[in-house]
């Protein structure tokens, strides 16, 4: 999954692997799909002006989603 993410008014173009979690059909009769992925940033390039060390320059993104078939 491709987009642009924004930390601090700083907007940037990111990508993210994404997995099938899984799918079908839920108890309201609609068909429901589930994905899941991450991704690493720099802080620095965000802007973030603290740092507490090693451990502190990145970060991790976790996404989950789940799509409703309309």
């Amino acid at each position: 999954m491709k987009g642009d993410f924004t930390l601090r008014g700083v907007t940037k173009p990111i990508s993210i692997d994404v997995v099938h979690i899984g799918g079908g059909e839920d108890p309201w009769g609609g068909y429901r799909q589930g994905f899941s992925g991450s991704t690493m940033i720099t802080l620095a390039d965000y802007g973030v002006p603290m740092s507490l060390g090693p451990a502190s320059e990145t970060m991790e993104i976790i996404l989950s989603v789940e799509g409703i078939r309309q």
